[in-house]
């Protein structure tokens, strides 16, 4: 029995410490539940916290993409690598840059007017990473060809030729055909692939830039009789010679005109007058105004007239001169004089100007008031052959310039030739250049014709006029590459466009009647055309894109789409834009 109990007590000894070490063990376990538990609150509580620090940082990168879509039209340059734009934003910072070469992995850009413009935002540790691909053109520069076909009436044409690259045409595309890997885009699906993009148009072109470089061009002077270093002599047998007719009050009814106001010739072909005589036409307060000439040093103002009305009581004539352009005059021959004293016949007459006085900013104007709407002789009053003092040295005389080389830095000016001040080239009439070297940067301005002849032109140039723009000659090189503003020519037209058998590189905006491409020339870059007829033939290449507001003739030609000019800052009413699909966030 003594044994048994003795047995008994020991288990029981053993229970409590089995149970003990249980407990421990339980106790230890739950402890290191709760100390994983905790650290899984930790760490799901941190990666929360990390998940609103790259929202706030992809919120900030896509502000830096915004802000950097903005300075690309205003401070270019300051997000051209390696140069870079930071901004602050809710304790954050977001830093955005341009590239023109390559996109985020390296690998180059297809085009030169395409940039990768990439955004960083960053909070604490968070960085994200945006970018877009950004053109300096608007969407339809993206197609090697683009016709809006505007009047619904256009057609897009070609006969034994080859377009590399993608077409949009709004019309018939049955005709159309393009390398392997392109697309033809309609707004049907017809014989082509329906378009998409609801921003694929023809570009909202503000044309006001050019507009406002013609206005401030000279006028037409057509073939003046003598045209020397001394004097300049307007005989009006080829147009009014740059010559203004402007009303004081009332109306004004000057003109060219060979006979006077009782329909008798002046036998000396045109001269320029007014046939008012009061009664027949009412009062009139008005005059006619020359050109600027330089009457630096003085000289002498010469003149044929006829005189007849009621002198000088009523009808009254003036001989007045400006030193100023024209903004405040002074008389030369005052209308009391007796010089104005009726005649039916021709006078001549002369008048001085001191040397004090002249200078190179000198007009003269004939001004005439009928002073009531009554009673004149039906003459009236007319003034021919006037000669002015031309002090200014002669560049070269208007119309063909020959063999030189000009450099558009340089300040040339001559009365009624070609004239260069402050980098811009202006003339006052058509104007050939013909084996000519013209150096830039500047700018060429005529409201008449501009022709080149086997000239080359450097780039950094900007042409304009009213008229024709004709490239000519396989030795015409207009501009030397597209890849930057420095080497490119920008050309504006409103008579025609023409580049045959020469070379253009560039950005041509041609609203003009006709647009063409011909004869083995070569267009590098975007040629805008608001023409109703773009022809591209005869052996010609195009290598940029091709914009008509109509249609497009192409025969035995090529179109590539290729390189256009980087213009992300300009004055050309071209605006940038994103390319499509190219977002990404990495």
């Amino acid at each position: 029995m003594i044994k048994i109990k003795t047995i008994s007590k020991k288990m029981g000894s053993e229970s409590g410490a089995l149970l003990m070490a249980s407990t421990m063990g339980i106790f230890i376990l739950l402890s290191l539940f709760a100390f994983y538990l905790s650290r899984i609150v930790i760490l799901e509580s941190r990666n929360s916290g990390f998940h609103a620090l790259d929202i706030k940082a992809r919120n900030l990168a896509m502000t830096g993409i915004e802000h950097g879509m903005q300075l690309t039209k205003t401070s270019y340059s300051s997000l051209v690598h390696p140069s870079a734009v930071s901004g602050n934003f809710n304790t954050g910072e977001y830093t955005v840059q341009l590239d023109k070469d390559n996109d985020e992995t390296g690998s180059s850009l297809p085009y030169s007017h395409y940039h990768l413009l990439k955004s960083t935002g960053t909070i604490s540790e968070v960085n994200r990473y945006v970018r877009i691909l950004i053109s300096s053109y608007p969407n339809a520069f993206n197609l090697a060809a683009f016709g809006k076909n505007v009047n619904g009436s256009s057609s897009f044409s070609m006969s034994s030729s080859t377009i590399d690259g993608d077409v949009y045409f709004n019309g018939n595309t049955g005709s159309i055909s393009v390398n392997q890997g392109h697309y033809v885009y309609n707004e049907t699906g017809v014989s082509g692939v329906q378009s998409s993009d609801s921003d694929l148009e023809f570009p909202d072109l503000d044309l006001s830039y050019f507009n406002t470089l013609l206005d401030n061009a000279p006028d037409v002077v057509s073939n003046p009789t003598t045209n020397s270093s001394t004097t300049i002599t307007y005989d009006f047998e080829d147009g009014n010679q740059g010559w203004t007719e402007h009303v004081v009050s009332s109306r004004e009814t000057w003109g060219r005109r060979t006979t006077n106001g009782r329909g008798n010739s002046f036998g000396t072909g045109h001269a320029l007058g007014t046939i008012n005589n009061g009664s027949a036409y009412g009062a009139e307060h008005s005059y006619v105004m020359s050109p600027i000439f330089d009457a630096t040093g003085g000289g002498t103002i010469s003149f044929n007239y006829w005189a007849n009305n009621e002198y000088y009581y009523y009808d009254r004539e003036y001989l007045e001169i400006s030193y100023n352009g024209g903004s405040s005059w002074a008389t030369l021959i005052n209308y009391t004089d007796s010089r104005w004293s009726n005649s039916w016949n021709k006078k001549s007459t002369s008048v001085n100007i001191s040397s004090g006085n002249g200078n190179s900013n000198t007009r003269i104007r004939f001004r005439f008031n009928t002073m009531d709407g009554c009673c004149g002789n039906n003459l009236s009053f007319f003034v021919d052959n006037v000669t002015v003092p031309s002090s200014a040295p002669e560049f070269v005389d208007h119309g063909d310039l020959n063999g030189l080389t000009i450099n558009l830095g340089v300040n040339q000016s001559s009365g009624e030739g070609p004239s260069i001040q402050n980098g811009v080239m202006t003339f006052t009439n058509k104007i050939t250049f013909t084996n000519c070297t013209i150096l830039g940067p500047g700018k060429i301005v005529n409201k008449e014709s501009i022709h080149f002849i086997n000239s080359t032109l450097g780039g950094g140039v900007e042409i304009a006029t009213e008229d024709s723009l004709v490239i000519q000659g396989s030795s015409s090189i207009l501009g030397s590459s597209v890849l930057s503003m420095s080497q490119t020519v920008v050309a504006y037209s409103e008579g025609y466009f023409g580049l045959d058998d020469g070379e253009f590189n560039g950005i041509v905006f041609s609203n003009s009647p006709k647009t063409e491409i011909k004869n083995s020339a070569q267009f590098n870059g975007a040629l805008v055309s608001l023409s109703s007829n773009v022809d591209i033939i005869n052996n010609s290449q195009l290598n940029g894109s091709v914009i008509s507001n109509y249609g497009i003739n192409m025969s035995n030609s090529t179109i590539t789409k290729d390189d256009l000019t980087p213009v992300f800052t300009n004055n050309y009413g071209i605006r940038p834009q994103v390319l499509p699909g190219s977002y990404k966030e990495f």
